[in-house]
């Protein structure tokens, strides 16, 4: 699998970036036991007060805004707003008789290495895992996996640290280009039009609003992290 190449020993990742493998293990290890943490819970104690830091206060603000798109998205699909001790149990029976949300956290649990999917049934586990796997796609991605500007000249510096060398070496140069060619595929944009991908049923006004509404709170968030960065 393409997540097996990118991060087994001697892989790519291994080979490419200025990893030893005992660190790169210990990186992905916590990596996959954080998913069930809200996705700010995991940003380093040592950096917490560090101001010019983008995880402390722009990425906080985005990921609150992705559990915040998470969550209300479950509420309508799951018929229920989750506001009292009723409604909570509501949406919750709700999950739990939805074979197909059963059968996906099943596989997530699995690809990812976590618990028993019973265990992700809980509405709050639900949402913590696929708004921290939204945001380390999006955000994260984009703080520290943005790479290609690197391989605009091969002469420049590279993703690895050689001893008296100033750039990669031309495997790791041609590794790094077939990695981001590879992943630099058009995706939608998370500002884009995407309510088609919505199925068309009882809850799609919902739903599209929904969407609408978190993107309102990312042009805003957008606007806020401008004026803080002049």
């Amino acid at each position: 699998k393409a997540s097996r190449t990118m991060t087994m020993r001697k892989g790519i990742i291994n080979r490419n970036w200025a990893f030893e493998e005992d660190d790169l293990q210990e990186l992905l290890y916590a990596t996959k036991n954080s998913f069930k943490k809200n996705f700010k819970d995991y940003i380093p104690e040592s950096m917490k007060d560090v101001s010019d830091y983008p995880a402390n206060q722009d990425l906080v603000a985005f990921a609150d805004a992705v559990t915040e798109l998470v969550r209300d998205f479950m509420c309508v699909v799951y018929d229920s707003p989750g506001k009292n001790a009723s409604e909570k149990r509501r949406l919750q029976r709700n999950m739990n008789n939805d074979p197909d949300l059963y059968a996906f956290l099943k596989g997530l649990a699995r690809e990812l290495g976590l618990v028993q999917s019973q265990d992700l049934l809980a509405f709050d586990d639900v949402v913590n895992v696929l708004s921290s796997l939204i945001c380390n796609v999006t955000g994260m991605h984009e703080l520290v996996g943005q790479i290609s500007d690197y391989f605009a000249n091969p002469k420049i510096c590279g993703t690895t640290i050689r001893r008296d060398k100033e750039m990669d070496s031309i495997q790791i140069y041609q590794l790094n280009c077939t990695l981001v060619s590879s992943t630099g595929l058009r995706m939608p944009r998370l500002m884009g039009n995407w309510d088609h991908l919505f199925v068309r049923n009882r809850f799609a006004d919902e739903a599209v609003q929904v969407m609408r509404c978190f993107q309102e709170k990312l042009r805003k968030l957008s606007i806020v992290i401008d004026e803080r960065n002049p």
